[in-house]
């Protein structure tokens, strides 16, 4: 009878540890795909940013062949 109560004790906490397992499993996974989508939008800035930084680049290296460059001195 102990044995058989001991089983059902060992079973009980599996089973609300399971529970609690995949509880945390579904917040994880929330918090994962949240940090992927602020990285994904942060990447797009990053490039945003880093091609406007070329596009005026090349406009004052544009500029400098055309007339007397004073930027670089």
């Amino acid at each position: 009878m102990a044995a058989a109560y001991d089983v059902f004790t060992d079973l009980q906490f599996y089973n609300e540890l399971t529970d609690i397992l995949l509880v945390f499993q579904s917040k994880i996974s929330e918090f994962c795909v949240a940090r992927k989508t602020e990285k994904e939008e942060l990447m797009k800035v990053l490039m945003n940013e880093s091609n406007y930084g070329e596009r005026r680049i090349l406009s004052t290296d544009e500029k400098c062949t055309t007339e007397p460059c004073s930027s670089f001195e």
